[in-house]
This record gives C-alpha cells, structure tokens and sequence, in this order.
C-alpha cells in the first residue's frame, strides 16, 4: 500500500520538477523479520556510534565516543558466534572517531580529531592489539580515508576550501596530493586494484541545497573522471561494484519530496538513479553493501520508533525485495552495518534506549529475516 500511493502521488508534480527519476518496483511487499537473534553488548552507558568495519577476516571493529573520549571494540564475527565478547583495543581521551579502514589485513586506521592545547587537530593512526602509532596529524580538517597496499589515502579542504585528496605511506610521508579546485567534501574514499573512488558533496549557497559528486583517481593521485548529480542530494555511504562502477545512496531533497535515492556511474557519467520520493516524508539513509549481482541498502523513514527498512536491487536498480527490520531495545534506529555470510546475519544499530540514552547493539543470527512468500 505503501509504494501504491507513494506511486500515485508521484504521477503529478514530482514528475515535473524530477524528470529524470525512475520510480521504484512498488509491486513489492515488505516481509518481517525472524525473532530468532542474538545481541552482543558490552558498551558503555550512553556510547555513540561513530563508525564501524567488517574486516576481510571477519572481524568487526566498531569506533565510539562516550563521556571518556574515544574508543575501539572489536569482535570475530565469523570465528567466535558461540561467545559475543567485545574486546576493548584503543582508549583515547580528548578525541572523536571519524572513520575506520581495514590496512594490511592486521591493522586499521584510525582517523580521529584531537584536542591538543586548546586547538583541534585532525589525525590518522595505525593501531593494532598492542599499539597506535600516529602517522599524520595536521589542522585542516580530514573527511575520511582508505588503504591501498601500504599507503593512506585522505581528503581535506585547504585554507581556500579547495578539495584535496592525498596519499602518504605508512611512516606518513606524502606520496601525492591532487587538488580539484573546487568546495568538495570527499565524505567516502574506496580503493581497488583500479584506482581510488571518491564521494561527497558539494553545497549551493544560491539554492541551499547539496548535490552529490563522485570521481575515480588512478593510485598515483592523476583524475580519471568527476560527475554530479542533477537531484539534490544529501550523501549517505558508497560502494564499488564489480563491474568498475560506483553507486551511491543518499537522502532526496527535491522541493517538498523526500526519500530514499540511489545512482550508479562509470567513467561515462550516470549510468541509472532510482528513488522512492514520498510528500513530507523523511528519511535517514545509511550503510549500503554490494556483492556479485546485487546492492543492498537500509533507511528509515523518520518517525517510524523501532523499525528500519532493508532494500536490495539489481545491477540495474531494480528492487528484488524489501524487508521492514523490528528491533526490541533500540528506539528510532540507524542501521550502520549489516552483513551476509554463509547464512549468517549481521546488524549494527544505533539508536535510542528507553531512558532516550544513547545505545549501540550487535544483532546477529541465522535468518534474522525471511523470503517473501510467493
């Protein structure tokens, strides 16, 4: 019922002003969840979710800020389902966790801001079971990161707000720095074996809106391709698929539509975009994951209390299925992460306890949601 009206409503005046957008499949029923699941806890009182990795081990590493500063958790989600113990790796006070990479299979970054004598300094660190070690730290402001081999990728804006991407190695000297002239804040870096992807927006002041930008890099810092999306856009995750292309999730902003929005590229320019605009309706968009022949993403629409929505298409963005998540325990909840292996299931949700505190949770099992019925 829910896609039949927001179809209906769609003919009219989101037509017009969204000419290029191509409805969603709204022939596709919802289908709950399986209450068979397993929560892994552990963290602090009042802890906030800032960022969180499934590695090529399986292992989950997830980054908080709570009343005592930062802190890393991690736990072996393929090896160790039997006992859920978060282990603690990383305690820093005066410092905020930004964004988390996978370096060399035995590590990760850490990019994190500091406070350092009264002035905030951005910083990335190599840190593993026994050690940090900082290999940057500079006072202009960096978005996110990601590794290639032994090398950091970063994005800043300089003192003219001028995008920039470097590299540097893992002693922290700089490798390359390619500045793209423009306000872009790069807010998700990805590397493959063909180059380095790049995500995030940029800001109209004229219209007060966002439109997201992608570019593919080659590993030594020369651009491949830049493209920008016609819709207004606010940026949610990325991920690289397969076939070489990028595709990105986000929240429309278009007039008073609101919703969920997807687009993939190639060096081309925008190969397809879907959405699923509904009149004053907001949503909050989050993570995405793509495997051979699929992407799958999860949003909410704002007011729903303890419920998110799951969402999978095709290379070519068309829905295979929808699933609406229930969760106990977490009010108002963002998806972060959600992973499938070998029939397992895995959710980090963030969100809201019953005292409106903070709460992080690990949810995992076998068959946490089930096929539609024909």
């Amino acid at each position: 019922m829910k896609f039949l009206i927001c179809f209906l409503l769609s003919l009219g005046l989101f037509a017009q002003v969204c000419h290029a957008e191509e409805m969603m499949d709204s022939s596709v029923s919802p289908f709950t969840t399986v209450p068979d699941i397993t929560l892994v806890n552990g963290f602090p009182a009042n802890a906030k979710l800032k960022s969180v990795l499934y590695s090529s081990t399986g292992e989950i590493c997830v980054g908080i800020n709570d009343e005592s500063g930062l802190s890393l958790y991690t736990w072996p989600f393929l090896t160790d389902k039997e006992s859920p113990v978060l282990t603690s790796v990383l305690s820093m006070n005066d410092a905020t966790c930004h964004d988390l990479e996978e370096y060399d299979g035995d590590r990760v970054a850490l990019l994190c801001t500091e406070l350092q004598n009264e002035v905030i300094w951005s910083s990335i660190y190599l840190v593993s079971n026994e050690a940090a070690e900082k290999v940057l730290s500079q006072t202009n402001q960096i978005f996110s990161l990601c590794c290639y081999n032994s090398n950091i990728i970063y994005s800043y804006l300089d003192e003219q707000n001028n995008a920039h991407v470097a590299c540097i190695d893992s002693v922290g000297a700089l490798e390359w720095d390619l500045c793209l002239d423009s306000q872009i804040v790069f807010s998700h870096l990805i590397s493959t074996e063909e180059g380095v992807f790049c995500a995030g927006y940029n800001y109209s002041a004229s219209e007060a809106l966002y439109r997201a930008v992608v570019t593919k890099m080659s590993h030594n810092g020369q651009l491949l391709w830049i493209h920008q999306t016609n819709q207004h856009v606010y940026l949610s995750d990325a991920a690289v698929l397969q076939d070489g292309c990028l595709v990105i999730i986000g929240d429309l902003n278009e007039y008073d539509y609101e919703g969920y929005y997807i687009a993939c590229f190639n060096e081309e320019g925008m190969v397809w975009q879907r959405s699923n605009p509904v009149p004053y309706s907001s949503t909050l968009t989050t993570c995405i994951s793509a495997d051979s022949d699929q992407i799958s993403f999860a949003h909410r629409k704002l007011r729903e209390r303890k419920a998110a929505t799951l969402v999978t298409v095709d290379y070519q963005g068309n829905v295979i299925h929808e699933s609406k998540v229930s969760f106990e325990g977490v009010d108002f909840p963002t998806i972060r992460l959600f992973v499938s292996k070998n029939e397992w299931h895995l959710l980090v949700v963030s969100g809201m306890n019953e005292n409106a505190e903070d709460t992080i949770q690990i949810i995992y099992g076998k068959g946490l949601w089930t096929e539609p019925e024909p």
